[in-house]
């Protein structure tokens, strides 16, 4: 009898043949019944029918019940009966066991991620879930005291932070670099770090090349003069305020040929751009042209590659002077990644057509920057604050997959 019991969870309408214990058809229980065990043994307890009277609800529940897709019957003799129609008196014998309590997730810097995303994937986790504005250093170890599982976007997660956590289990940051974790702690904690990746492709490739047409444009130079009233000025219906570059036929030149590498050539290809990919730097291996190369007959250089030893001052004085003259140069990368004071100073030249960056080695600048001082100067410069990646969809992203993270950790959560 018992290979014959269903094994699974009973759907909202179930479906059994007609039988000697119940003649007249099925009988429906409320709550799902988890296994054949579970079934078997509710066979022993007794119904209660609302609708019926006293005597017809005292039969035993039938064994041998299976599950039909909803509206469909096996053969005339089986019947269907809603949910609602029966409760169940399940018998219960000894002490009720007691749930396990939620594991316990902190996010430090919620901040960092706008007011305008919803935290309901991380709560659906089945997480208790504690939040923080902001975090400075000196706070985490307090905050995360007791905690399994800690979620950061730029808070620092340090080997001492991780050697007084006992009962941390899982790093969720909440961004692709983990820079700002003690990779080799947390494995030697065997503490498993998880990041985002992918989550803001659209929306970085999007801003990249938004300065790219401002930069071939001057959009900023001639949003300036207008203010002042150059075009009532202007002889003719015309005001070229400042030359423009058209992008059609022009090379285009991407250090870093990941997935955002190859979100911006699309983009470029539709503008008729000619695309072309440098070889990592550091890698000796890599056969396509260095960027040393492919610098003379660049027209706008995008950098869209990790911070590395390799890449530090990437971009600098000396790369600068082999750069074809009134090239455009974009930084959506890293600060570091290009030495921001001999870009300003090729900028100042004329050497070097426009400049924009959305990053800088400190962020935010507290004590200032060069970059920004000159931002009132009469130059083709653009500088945004870390904010490629900041789309309402791409932010949202990352609490989705962040919590994609939580659940293989939990392995189960729904």
């Amino acid at each position: 009898m018992a290979s014959r019991l269903y094994k699974g969870v009973l759907s909202k309408f179930h479906l059994c043949k007609a039988s000697a214990l119940s003649p007249g058809g099925c009988i429906t229980p409320r709550r799902p019944i988890a296994n054949a065990n579970a079934l078997q043994a509710m066979t022993q307890t007794r119904v209660r029918a609302s609708t019926e009277t006293p005597s017809a609800a005292s039969a035993p529940i039938p064994v041998g019940c299976r599950e039909f897709p909803h509206g469909t019957a096996s053969d005339k003799s089986s019947c269907i009966a809603p949910a609602a129609h029966y409760s169940v008196l399940p018998l219960v014998t000894g002490k009720p066991k007691q749930e396990e309590a939620a594991m316990r997730a902190v996010i430090l810097d919620l901040d960092t991620m706008g007011a305008d995303i919803s935290l309901d994937p991380l709560k659906e986790c089945g997480v208790e879930l504690v939040q923080w504005s902001a975090t400075s250093a000196e706070q985490v170890k307090e905050r995360i005291a007791g905690a399994e599982i800690v979620i950061t976007n730029k808070v620092p997660i340090s080997a001492e932070v991780i050697k007084e956590a006992p009962a941390l289990s899982l790093i969720c940051v909440l961004a692709t670099g983990t820079n700002n974790i003690d990779m080799q702690a947390a494995e030697a904690a065997g503490i498993p770090v998880r990041n985002v990746t992918a989550y803001g492709t659209p929306s970085i490739s999007q801003h990249t090349f938004g300065l790219i047409i401002a930069l071939a444009n001057r959009l900023k130079q001639v949003d300036r003069e207008m203010a002042a009233g150059a075009w009532q000025r202007s002889a003719t219906i015309f005001a070229f305020l400042h030359p423009m570059t058209q992008l059609a036929g022009k090379q285009l030149t991407i250090v870093g040929s990941g997935e955002l590498g190859r979100a911006v050539a699309k983009l470029a290809e539709a503008f008729d751009m000619q695309v072309v990919f440098t070889a990592r730097p550091g890698n000796n291996d890599d056969t396509r042209p260095p960027l040393q190369d492919v610098l003379p007959d660049t027209d706008v250089l995008s950098l869209h590659c990790p911070l590395t030893e390799a890449t530090r001052g990437l971009i600098n004085a000396d790369n600068l002077t082999l750069l074809k003259p009134g090239a455009l140069l974009v930084n959506c990368a890293r600060g570091g990644v290009i030495n921001e004071t001999d870009a300003l100073a090729a900028l100042r030249s004329g050497h070097l057509g426009g400049l924009a960056v959305d990053v800088l080695p400190e962020e935010p600048p507290r004590g200032g920057h060069p970059l920004l001082e000159a931002l009132n100067e009469d130059l083709n410069l653009l500088v945004t604050p870390h904010m490629a990646w900041g789309t309402q969809e791409a932010r949202q992203r990352v609490i989705e997959l962040t919590s994609e993270n939580i659940k293989i950790h939990l392995d189960g959560c729904e």
